[in-house]
């Protein structure tokens, strides 16, 4: 995100999306946030180190949100939102895998987020970087069994 931050704030600034999530941020604690702040949004971060992974997330500031770190999976990159729009409360899930982060971790740890979420929330979307590939279904056999048993689809 450091070295296309001048390409994204004009998005921004534009207004042209309301959430932007971004995955591999390559940042660590040494940045600090009034780098990357872009009036009207309020920015959230999950950094890893300034070699790879991380995600962050830039939310509208005029959209009722509230970041949810009760709900937030610790071995996960994820940052989650509970939002309200036209009065029903949803939760945004902004998750990044690794492509070296095992299977079974990310099964269990994905399953353990969308449980903890769904106790409080039923609407629910989980965006972001999976890094499986659903054109070979033996490489995305993982996130198609996530997909039947919370009941999601990919639209990608």
């Amino acid at each position: 995100m450091r070295y296309k931050f001048d390409e994204l704030k004009p998005i921004l600034l534009d207004k042209i999306v309301d959430c932007l999530i971004i995955s591999e941020t390559k940042l660590d604690s040494s940045f600090k946030d009034s780098l990357f702040e872009v009036d009207g949004y309020k920015l959230q971060r999950r950094d890893r180190t300034d070699h790879g992974g991380g995600i962050a997330t830039f939310m509208r500031a005029d959209i009722p949100a509230r970041r949810r770190l009760d709900i937030e999976c610790k071995t996960l990159e994820n940052i989650v939102y509970e939002i309200t729009l036209d009065k029903t409360k949803w939760l945004i899930y902004a998750i990044y895998r690794p492509p070296s982060m095992a299977n079974n971790i990310f099964y269990d740890s994905i399953n353990i987020l969308l449980d903890n979420g769904s106790k409080f929330i039923e609407n629910y979307m989980v965006i972001g970087d999976l890094n499986y590939d659903f054109m070979v279904k033996s490489k995305s056999q993982i996130l198609e069994d996530i997909c039947d048993i919370f009941d999601l689809s990919n639209i990608v």
